[in-house]
């Protein structure tokens, strides 16, 4: 079976580093939180791969990804 899980979960697990995480520790840390075999879904139900997703919030604004390191752009994170 396939889990889905929202993209609100993924900015608030990131939120809870206090500084940029290496991108590669952060994509493990998803995989070990929620298996490898999951959907990632946003607020209108698109569907996306972990890459997929982080690309999404990139282009959103949610976070940005710089010199191989991602970090919470909380200003931009929606609160519903």
């Amino acid at each position: 079976m396939i889990d889905k899980v929202h993209a609100h979960q993924i900015l608030a697990l990131l939120d809870s580093y206090t500084a940029p995480v290496a991108l590669a520790d952060f994509r493990a840390r998803v995989t070990s939180t929620y298996g490898s075999n999951v959907i990632f879904i946003n607020c209108h139900e698109d569907s996306f791969n972990l890459d997929q997703l982080i690309d999404f919030m990139v282009m959103r604004q949610k976070v940005t990804v710089t010199n191989g390191t991602i970090q919470l752009n909380k200003a931009n994170v929606c609160n519903h």
